[in-house]
């Protein structure tokens, strides 16, 4: 019997190896999907076997877990193409949200109607997958495709489904589609544009503006999180007004993402690369980004480098506009030698596609240029009107307006109106302008690189700024072409010396 018993030990220590052996498989495999429910990074690798991960893609899985958390509400992802914030925040994200919370109700929207509803077919598919239903068994989709709401029914089609059993759902649309319905509590926002003749559209940026302002943001419930990802294309695109409207503390303060192709010196705090080195070098390495540089410099600057006013694409560097050229009311000067008004009138039409008329104070004090400006398309008596109001305010010693075609005009009427309005009459003196804009804009050249230009802290001074950090690729140059009139002006007659 001792024998016997001696010749079934190993079968019975072997049965507990394996028994072992399969329990540790059963604890690893519920540690992966506890870690699964818990993070963006692990539920995508749990979802999708092959994926790559590269660092990048951690940084950004963590920022999207703060947004779902709540840790933070409004985030923006600035990356190269191709670069793999897609597949994280427009098809993993919904689902994960949805699987942590099938009450939550997402808005997702790219910049063509065709691109949203193919995330949304990769969304409902991720939901419907085998390993999505392990990690969220209580997040499911109706097995029918129906296009109307019947009692009892949850409508799926391929641009919304809703969570069966739950008050959630997923509507996607096209950015300036219709998103109208309940209000969202997680919104995305997918590459608003597809193409840099899009984005070099002002018509086309303000139809966007107004589309996030008016329709978009309008659908945004109380404490929603919003993610926007960009490629870059100009500086005036919704990542850049919206950069711009943070300014004013009251309004959306965002958490930035920018994640160049090539690091530069400035760098996100969590980026480890050195300058020189490639975003991701298992996909597009240094060399290869190189090629990509050389073939278009103004594109790569914008697309791949998120700078869309770097090096090669602008007339002047994007450090020669720092914070140091912003002076707010209380540091504006009260006395100056000189003050020049100049204007430079539209043609008079008022379409989103005409040029600005510019009204611009160019004031000399302590040896530096303190600009204020108004830019806006108006008829021609606002821009009489706005240019008696501003003289009002300003009381400038010298008014310069440009004469070249129906101006004339313009320079009788507001003469005529001094005198009936305020009893007495500004000097005017009529601009005649024969040397090709773009040479008279770059005269300025001298005063930003000399750090001497200072502007007040106003709507209009900061459109004048843009377009002075577009040049010479701005669609409108209304406000440098005035700002360098007055420039002139002073040094022609004003006398006033700038240090």
């Amino acid at each position: 019997m001792v024998g016997g018993d001696a010749k079934r030990m190993p079968t019975a220590t072997a049965d507990n190896g394996a028994r072992a052996a399969t329990d540790e498989m059963v604890r690893r495999e519920l540690l992966r999907r506890r870690r699964a429910r818990s993070s963006l990074l692990e539920f995508t690798r749990q979802t999708k076997p092959d994926y790559r991960v590269n660092w990048h893609h951690a940084l950004l899985a963590r920022k999207l877990d703060e947004l779902v958390a709540g840790r933070i509400t409004r985030l923006m992802v600035l990356m190269p193409p191709q670069h793999g914030k897609s597949e994280l925040v427009s098809r993993r994200l919904p689902a994960y949200v949805l699987g942590r919370n099938p009450d939550e109700r997402i808005i997702a929207c790219a910049h063509t109607d065709a691109l949203a509803t193919a995330m949304n077919r990769d969304v409902q598919r991720i939901i419907d997958s085998d390993r999505y239903r392990v990690l969220f068994p209580k997040t499911r989709l109706s097995s029918r495709n129906i296009k109307t709401t019947a009692f009892g029914a949850y409508r799926r089609t391929s641009n919304l489904f809703e969570i069966v059993g739950a008050r959630g759902g997923y509507r996607s649309a096209g950015v300036g589609g219709s998103i109208t319905g309940l209000p969202c509590t997680f919104g995305i926002i997918d590459d608003p544009f597809k193409s840099r003749e899009e984005a070099d559209s002002p018509t086309h940026r303000e139809k966007i503006w107004a589309w996030y302002t008016n329709d978009f943001y309008s659908r945004l419930g109380k404490d929603a999180r919003v993610v926007l990802t960009h490629t870059r294309w100009h500086r005036d695109d919704l990542v850049g007004r919206l950069l711009r409207q943070q300014e004013d503390r009251q309004a959306d303060q965002w958490e930035v993402i920018r994640l160049p192709a090539i690091a530069t010196d400035q760098r996100h705090p969590d980026d480890p690369r050195m300058p020189g080195e490639a975003l991701w070098p298992a996909f597009k390495t240094a060399e290869e980004l190189d090629v990509i540089r050389r073939q278009d410099a103004r594109a790569f600057q914008a697309l791949y480098q998120q700078d869309p006013r770097g090096e090669g694409a602008t007339e002047w560097p994007a450090e020669l506009f720092g914070d140091y050229i912003w002076v707010d009311d209380s540091h504006w000067p009260q006395r100056f030698d000189v003050k020049v008004l100049a204007v430079d009138p539209s043609k008079g039409r008022q379409d989103r596609d005409s040029d600005y008329s510019a009204i611009v104070l160019l004031g000399v004090a302590d040896g530096l240029l303190y600009v204020d400006a108004d830019l806006e398309r108006r008829p021609p008596h606002r821009i009489v009107h706005d240019t008696l109001l501003w003289c009002d305010r300003y009381r400038p010693d010298y008014v310069a307006i440009e004469a070249n075609q129906f101006q004339e005009l313009l320079v009788h009427e507001f003469e005529r109106q001094c005198g009936e309005h305020f009893g007495l009459r500004w000097t005017v003196y009529r601009v005649f302008n024969t040397i090709p804009k773009a040479v008279r804009i770059r005269r300025l050249g001298q005063y930003i690189a000399n750090r001497e230009l200072r502007f007040r802290r106003s709507p209009g001074s900061r459109l004048l700024v843009d377009q002075l950090m577009d040049f010479p690729h701005t669609s409108h140059d209304d406000g440098p072409d005035a700002l360098e009139m007055a420039v002139r002006l002073i040094l022609e007659l004003g006398g006033a010396q700038v240090e």
